[in-house]
Order: C-alpha cells, then sequence, then structure tokens
C-alpha cells in the first residue's frame, strides 16, 4: 500500500523486530488516543473499561482471535517499552483514581490489578479456541 519495497521499508527500521514492536506501538497510541477522547465524559473504572474494549478489538482485529503474545524480542524493543510503560502508568492512575473514587476497593494492589488488566492482552486463549 506504500508503494516502496520492503528493502526500502527496511531501511527505516533496524529489524524485523523493530518494525513490529512501532506497529503494536501505534496501535497502542491509537487506544490511548480514543480514551483521551472520552476521559472527561467517563469515570476511571470506565475509562480501564473502554480501554480493555477497545484493546481486545484492536488485537484481534490485528492479529485473530488466536494472535499469540509477542515475542519477548519484540517487547524488548525500546520503541514499544516505551509506550508498553506509558500505557501501565496511565492504567495505575486510572486504577488509583478508580479506588479514590470508591469503584474499586482500596486494600485491592494497583500493580496487581494493572497486571491483571495487561495479562488479558499477553495471552493467546488458543486453548479456548480449539474445540478439541
Amino acid at each position: 500500500r506504500l508503494g516502496i519495497s520492503k528493502a526500502t521499508l527496511y531501511q527505516h527500521f533496524a529489524s524485523k523486530d523493530a518494525l513490529v514492536a512501532a506497529v503494536v506501538a501505534r496501535s497502542m497510541r491509537e487506544v490511548e488516543g480514543t480514551l483521551d477522547e472520552v476521559a472527561e465524559q467517563l469515570g476511571p473504572l470506565e475509562q480501564i473499561e473502554h480501554m480493555m474494549r477497545r484493546g481486545l478489538v484492536a488485537k484481534l482485529t490485528h492479529m485473530g482471535a488466536h494472535g499469540a503474545p509477542l515475542p519477548a524480542t519484540v517487547r524488548a524493543e525500546p520503541t514499544l517499552a516505551r509506550q508498553h510503560k506509558k500505557v501501565t502508568d496511565h492504567t495505575a492512575e486510572l486504577v488509583d483514581a478508580a479506588k479514590a473514587a470508591g469503584e474499586i476497593a482500596a486494600h485491592y494492589d494497583t500493580d496487581v490489578i494493572v497486571r491483571m488488566v495487561h495479562g488479558i492482552f499477553d495471552t493467546d486463549y488458543a486453548d479456548l479456541m480449539n474445540p478439541d
């Protein structure tokens, strides 16, 4: 669609992993952008739900229902690592705001909740999709 060759495309990325990381980071920014659009209209817990819903739609759209978690080499790419940290920090802020609003019990550990929310995206669910 770009009208360029693979060789030209790879001149902009150090490796295939860097290219994949850039695409995933872009998708994460797009999901984050949709959250910014509705943030004033939604409470903290609703924002987390919105982020999860949009993130799952993006994952299924880009990878299909059997999309495997990203390889460690892709997750370690600096572009993706920075974007992941930004999203993780934002999720933690929303969890803390939801606790303050009484939407999430205050005694639950924020880091555990954030890991649970983000863990949904790191699972391939292949075992659930296989009818055997």
